[in-house]
């Protein structure tokens, strides 16, 4: 009948499944790069806007900016770059730029969607619609994608789907009502709080059958 039977761990004790971006609901590709990184479909890896923006804050000691693209971030989890310096932000930017030399957006965007950080050991869109919502990823909903969206930035407080996600997500609801337009229905549901399945509820059908 379709349903899941189970879903194992990876080697490295992950949940990870990947997922072509084609197989993604376009709501939650829109909402990742709402939070992430609006620019993404017109700059060459880096948005030097974004980094003046950032440098200008950290230089007069205001508010701490994000200025790192999708580029930048997948670039930063694939080649494993300590960034919190100089130098290894240095070497992002200039992994970001390398990829986008080397691959489509369409690829770029497509593999940040299943390496990002969900929460505990989860990683990808794929997977955490399955653990959490237990859905493929193209059946998402905007409150689900929504709430997705905000992992990443912190999936250790916002795993949990609690307090700290909401208010996060809330934020990013009000941005993306100003962005796109949104019936009364829509609207409604996106005040509401979104829950997700414990993972001690995964199923663990035929687990013998699975195994072979």
């Amino acid at each position: 009948d379709n349903s899941l039977l189970r879903l194992t761990l990876a080697s490295d004790e992950q949940y990870r499944v990947w997922t072509p971006l084609e197989a993604i609901a376009p709501v939650m590709v829109q909402a990742i790069l709402l939070k992430e990184d609006r620019y993404f479909h017109w700059h060459p890896g880096v948005n030097p806007v974004a980094l003046l923006r950032a440098t200008w804050a950290s230089y007069i000691g205001g508010d701490r900016r994000g200025a790192s693209t999708v580029t930048m971030q997948l670039a930063r989890r694939w080649y494993h770059l300590d960034t919190r310096s100089p130098g290894g932000k240095l070497q992002q930017i200039a992994a970001a730029l390398w990829l986008e030399l080397r691959y489509s957006k369409h690829d770029i965007l497509e593999a940040y969607l299943n390496v990002i950080p969900m929460g505990g050991n989860i990683e990808g869109v794929g997977a955490a619609s399955l653990v959490y919502f237990d859905r493929a990823a193209h059946e998402l909903s905007l409150v689900e994608a929504l709430a997705l969206a905000v992992l990443p930035q912190d999936p250790v407080r916002r795993g949990h789907f609690g307090n700290a996600l909401q208010t996060a997500r809330n934020q990013l609801a009000a941005q993306w009502r100003t962005v796109y337009s949104t019936d009364t229905q829509t609207t409604a549901l996106l005040a509401l709080p979104v829950h997700a399945r414990a993972r001690q509820q995964l199923p663990f059908r035929a687990p013998h059958l699975a195994e072979q």
